[in-house]
């Protein structure tokens, strides 16, 4: 068994939690894409109905990710997956690559409208927000 590794580029802010826990901790499923659904009303299109099919949910979730592309920003998981932390990249700045599979940087330019961006999401979900900032991490699985 091996121990994987991803660098992550990303022009966003780190979320601290001041509790400690990410704020959908407390949701049924404690999972950030159903929190931040629920946050902009995109689960209210969930079938409703007893009897659904795959097709159903696959619809579902296909409209779920084109919302949250219309967003133009992202969480970021980094440390581990057993210890989570999290950023929010603007989805244009964020750059991933796997341990031995350098990637190029084409770009560090900011937009301006990036952090108008970022500062929309975190007032309309709820989440402070800092200035923005060119941030390193990584990711270990």
């Amino acid at each position: 068994m091996s121990i994987s590794s991803d660098g992550i580029l990303f022009y966003g802010i780190m979320l601290n939690w001041e509790d400690g826990e990410e704020p959908w901790a407390d949701d049924e499923d404690g999972d950030h894409e159903e929190w931040l659904a629920n946050k902009l009303g995109i689960s209210d299109r969930e079938p409703k109905h007893e009897v659904y099919t795959s097709d159903d949910w696959k619809s579902y979730w296909k409209y779920k990710r084109e919302q949250f592309a219309l967003l133009g920003v992202e969480f970021v998981l980094h440390c581990s997956y057993d210890y989570s932390m999290w950023g929010i990249a603007v989805s244009e700045s964020l750059s991933n690559a796997s341990r031995g599979e350098p990637k190029e940087i084409k770009s560090t330019d900011i937009k301006p409208e990036w952090a108008n961006r970022l500062k929309s999401f975190c007032e309309s979900v709820g989440i402070g927000y800092e200035e923005p900032k060119w941030w390193l991490t990584s990711l270990m699985g």
